[in-house]
């Protein structure tokens, strides 16, 4: 827990830093500096293209080691009668990731605390990525929430399949 306030606390301290010393208004929407946590905490770049399309880059720390990947997204207005404030998204990218731990449970004994196994693993994953983003108006901050499903090869596994993967986060934009 200390863990992921630590990465919270310089995220905060970096965005108001940012903030007090740019002339950025909130329309000006064209990269994005994300905090993430869900699945693991991390952080998300994201550059914003002319055709409401991105690409972005993201590092998730899980499970002793980093997730590090690459999305192409495509965001639209989510309700557009009611509000342009919100912008769902949705993508593909790919990912590698490295990690120490792994933990895995048989399904068919659900109660059973998951056997831990340690190592160096090492895989690359194709995924997908669904999600819905609230952009305030007067300020350069977006709230976001995401579901990113994924499968890798590689790992402890040799192949596994990532349904479990929300995140929230929020962002500074600029």
């Amino acid at each position: 827990m200390k863990h992921k306030l630590k990465h919270l606390y310089i995220f905060l301290v970096f965005i108001f830093t940012l903030a007090q010393h740019s002339h950025v208004k909130a329309q000006d929407y064209k990269t994005l500096i994300a905090y993430k946590n869900g699945a693991g905490p991390g952080f998300m770049a994201k550059k914003l293209l002319p055709n409401e399309s991105a690409f972005s880059a993201q590092i998730i720390f899980k499970q002793g080691g980093f997730t590090l990947g690459a999305f192409r997204t495509f965001h639209e207005v989510a309700f557009p009668k009611k509000n342009s404030q919100y912008f769902f998204y949705y993508g593909y990218g790919t990912h590698f990731r490295y990690y120490r731990e792994y933990t895995s449970k048989n399904i068919f004994k659900p109660f059973r605390p998951g056997m831990k196994r340690r190592g160096n693993y090492v895989a690359l994953g194709l995924d997908g990525i669904l999600g819905i983003e609230y952009r305030f108006l007067k300020y350069p901050f977006v709230l976001s929430t995401e579901f990113n499903p994924n499968f890798e090869l590689g790992g402890a596994n040799y192949f596994k399949v990532n349904l479990n993967m929300f995140t929230a986060g929020i962002a500074y934009t600029f």
